[in-house]
């Protein structure tokens, strides 16, 4: 609705929060697939020995592609709102063609052979995660800043300038509450 009221401070703030519940979401998500990928497995398939040992990176490299693929949708809903209707269409298909070349790639090697395919899902998404975030880093419409001012803070300075980061009137940043 700010969009609508051409009201882009506030668009700001909800695309800032999205991204933040959404991490507040996710990452324990994706650090509990992780961390707990072999005792998942033991206890849901029942998984012993080799079966376990092929299938524990699997879910590992899953997890991490969890996260990629969390920012992406959210990405693309932002960009969606905007206007961009194309780019998030685009942004996934060069995904695809990344994920199913590095998947081409991989499964036939035979030491990797299917731990290659959740290499290639991760690499797809990581690919679109990735330039999402930076195409809306470089058009500045939404608040991607929110994630990474705290880290440009720390490292004095950065990308944190302007409306990418909003003071609220204590003069603390409203993405220090990551």
């Amino acid at each position: 609705s700010y969009l609508t009221l051409k009201n882009r401070r506030g668009a700001l703030v909800v695309e800032e929060s999205a991204i933040r519940v959404m991490a507040l979401l996710v990452m324990p998500c994706a650090v509990g697939l992780i961390a707990m990928s072999s005792p998942i497995l033991q206890l849901l398939y029942g998984y012993q020995g080799a079966n376990l040992a092929t299938a524990t990176p699997i879910l590992v490299l899953l997890g991490l592609a969890v996260l990629f693929n969390c920012l992406v949708l959210l990405t693309n809903a932002i960009m969606q709102a905007h206007g961009d209707v194309t780019t998030p269409v685009i942004n996934m298909l060069i995904g695809g063609v990344v994920k199913v070349i590095v998947n081409y790639v991989l499964v036939a090697i035979p030491s990797l052979n299917i731990i290659g395919a959740a290499i290639g899902f991760a690499t797809g998404t990581g690919r679109c995660c990735i330039f999402g975030c930076l195409l809306q880093l470089y058009t500045r419409t939404a608040g991607i800043a929110g994630v990474l001012c705290p880290c440009a803070e720390w490292t004095e300075g950065g990308y944190c300038r302007g409306d990418w980061c909003r003071q609220d009137d204590a003069g603390e940043s409203a993405a220090a509450f990551l």
